[in-house]
């Protein structure tokens, strides 16, 4: 995103997502009203066997809201194209770092 290429189109962007740990997580459910909260962090780590099934992945699961503000096709497979040569140089390759946020509890 901050490459010269990239750079000028990913200016004021806010990342769509929040990832809360689980204090956070129950502090959220007990002012919504519940109770017998439990959360926890799970490590879910997802890997990828081929630079295709990586690429496939993030382009439509992770970096859509990304690839919307790429005004043109080429300039889009470029972003995906690096970023999965950079994921194949990981140790290992196209892992992904995923972490899974278990919630419970019941609504008072």
């Amino acid at each position: 995103m901050e490459s010269p290429a990239y750079a000028k189109h990913f200016v004021g962007y806010r990342f769509p997502w929040e990832f809360s740990d689980a204090e956070t997580a129950a502090n959220r459910m007990r002012e919504a009203g519940f109770e017998r909260i439990a959360t926890s962090l799970e490590q879910a780590p997802t890997k990828f066997e081929t630079a295709a099934e990586f690429q496939r992945f993030v382009e439509s699961v992770i970096l859509h809201r990304h690839l919307e503000r790429l005004p043109q096709a080429e300039l889009r497979q470029n972003f995906l194209a690096e970023l999965t040569r950079q994921a194949a140089s990981d140790n290992p390759a196209f892992l992904l770092d995923y972490w899974r946020l278990n919630l419970q509890g019941r609504r008072v």
